[in-house]
């Protein structure tokens, strides 16, 4: 019975992903091929968590939606793991570039086969769309190691070892870094791991303003700054960023947005909305919940009546997108731009870059003065508006997006590529032991 209940929650998830999650991406996924092992499982009365969210992240990743799509779960008997290291690959091969936690390896060592598979055959057979990546840069092997027993490493002295995967418990994450330094003369490097907590950016950047009025240019680096911001820490930053003087929602404005209203969405944003009414309690904004659940479910009956014009499931889900705007995070606020600040900008971002930290890249990516450079960023930036699905049967809730952009909507978004780059920096083995992003900034010419 409990097998039966993982693969009819996996069941809904890929309908979730496949009906209600705003579109835009590579593909819906491969149910049938990611959930194959839980299917057996759950015939075989086998099935527990940990392979239901394995069948789940890989699900996700078919569909190219890892930066957006999340699986959260409460089960007490599963703990969250990984396999204590983690591996970029260069051409056919693997090289671990940190190793925290598997002290059996160090980075820079090669990977050669995974569950005795070569790298070339596992990418032929299981295909790079499940690693979440279309190329190397957004490549997440991390799923791909937990679906082995093993690794096959060459240690560098002239014999190939076989270690097994252990599961580790992923780490507690530590307090985000804001920090300020000088790696060279000229340079100030802004080290930037979270835009949720203004007041200490805002300490940093007033403790170092020396250094900065006397810098000529600065590397921000947004790579591992996770989640979303809040608008303060971006008006914080953009008086470095922007070429002159000027209104905040000239550089963050309104936005253009489609919304799928879809049967299940209309339930969930009701639901949402009518908790959130009845948590006010006696208060001022239960007026307006009501006018948000009216207009949610006039949206939804003004879906469901085109939808019954046609029989074709592309042009229902097309019909499904209601378009939308969104107001600018600002009104009034100016960014005023000093003289004394640096003239050139390096802003480091690759896969690891929030979607906060994305949006803000993608606003300034514009200025002359801004030089966009790392490797390919999730392309979060495309979507918004997140609903999160309950599964209480297991445990466990799926959180995804219902809108998307302008952009997406036209198909010039940049979910399956990322912001365009100014200075691309491929991975190679010698980064495994150096920062060659950081490098590449420091020592770039500016034009």
């Amino acid at each position: 019975m409990r097998g039966f209940l993982y693969w009819s929650a996996y069941d809904g998830i890929a309908e979730t992903l496949r009906m209600d999650a705003a579109p835009g991406r590579i593909a819906w996924g491969d149910p049938s091929f990611c959930g194959n092992a839980l299917a057996k499982a759950s015939r075989d009365a086998r099935a527990d968590p940990a392979l239901f969210v394995q069948a789940v992240r890989q699900l996700v990743a078919s569909a190219g939606a890892s930066a957006t799509c999340t699986l959260a779960c409460a089960d007490p008997t599963w703990r969250e793991t990984w396999p204590g290291f983690e591996a970029r690959r260069f051409e056919d091969r693997l090289y671990v570039t940190k190793a925290p936690q598997e002290r059996r390896l160090a980075p820079g060592m090669r990977i050669v086969a995974v569950g005795e598979n070569r790298v070339e055959e596992l990418l032929k057979t299981i295909g790079a769309d499940i690693f979440g990546g279309r190329g190397t840069d957004r490549e997440s092997w991390g799923l791909v190691f937990g679906m082995f027993d093993d690794i096959d490493v060459f240690p560098g002295d002239d014999h190939v070892e076989r270690l097994d995967l252990r599961p580790y418990p992923v780490p507690s994450p530590e307090r985000p870094a804001i920090e300020l330094e000088e790696p060279s003369p000229g340079v100030a490097l802004l080290r930037v791991g979270t835009l949720s907590d203004p007041s200490r950016l805002q300490a940093t950047i007033g403790q170092g303003s020396a250094l900065l009025a006397r810098a000529r240019r600065l590397v921000l680096d947004l790579r591992g700054c996770a989640g979303e911001a809040d608008p303060r820490s971006w008006l914080a930053l953009l008086p470095y960023l922007c070429d002159a003087t000027m209104p905040a929602r000239d550089v963050m404005g309104p936005r253009t947005l489609w919304t799928i209203y879809s049967k299940g969405n209309v339930e969930r944003l009701v639901g949402m909305l009518s908790r959130a009414r009845e948590a006010d309690g006696s208060g001022g904004r239960r007026e307006e919940a009501d006018a948000l659940i009216e207009s949610v479910r006039a949206k939804g009956r003004e879906v469901l009546e085109a939808k019954r014009a046609t029989l074709d499931q592309r042009e229902r889900r097309v019909l499904s997108e209601v378009r939308e705007d969104a107001p600018s995070p600002f009104v009034d606020e100016l960014v005023r731009v000093d003289e004394n600040v640096p003239r050139e900008v390096a802003v480091l971002v690759d896969e690891t870059t929030g979607v906060g930290a994305e949006r803000l890249a993608q606003a300034v990516m514009g200025m002359g003065k801004v030089r966009l450079v790392g490797r390919a960023t999730p392309g979060a930036v495309d979507y918004d508006n997140y609903l999160t699905e309950e599964f209480p049967d297991v445990l466990c809730s799926f959180t995804y997006p219902i809108s998307r952009t302008d952009g997406s909507h036209r198909g010039d978004g940049y979910a399956l590529t990322g912001l365009p780059l100014d200075v691309h920096v491929a991975f190679t083995p010698a980064e495994c032991t150096s920062d060659a992003v950081l490098q590449t900034a420091l020592e770039l010419a500016w034009e």
